[in-house]
């Protein structure tokens, strides 16, 4: 379920992404790149073709009148993901441990693909 959500009008975007007026900020990933993170309360009004409820009220608003408005029922829907995710295999983990992804052998791949489909099986079966 996708709770926040815009949908922007990106002919007005790069008309004013480079106005002086348009408040953006350099962001770093830390890995090395970097991306361009936009105020886009700056930009005209005709910005924003759609917006959901909660985005509504944190333009208006501000972010902190979101978690106002957030049904209990997705805190238990977090607590469930947050659990379920805990064991899973750590890919990322397996990349760095053989210094990069085309140095992973069969074998190291082999134990991954076991170890995620026993997660993925516990995953359905606790559905």
């Amino acid at each position: 379920m996708i709770r926040h959500w815009l949908v922007l009008d990106l002919d007005v975007f790069r008309q004013y992404e480079l106005d002086a007026g348009v408040r953006r900020e350099i962001q770093d990933n830390g890995d090395g790149t970097h991306f361009i993170a936009y105020d886009i309360l700056s930009f005209p009004p005709e910005l924003i073709l759609g917006a959901s409820p909660t985005m509504t009220v944190a333009l208006e608003r501000g972010v902190d009148a979101i978690e106002r408005l957030r049904p209990k029922y997705l805190d238990d829907l977090d607590e469930r993901c947050r659990k379920q995710m805990q064991d899973a295999p750590d890919l990322q983990q397996l990349v760095r441990k053989h210094g990069g992804y085309s140095n992973i052998p069969a074998e190291a791949w082999a134990e991954w693909d076991r170890l995620n489909a026993a997660w993925q099986m516990r995953r359905s079966e606790a559905r």
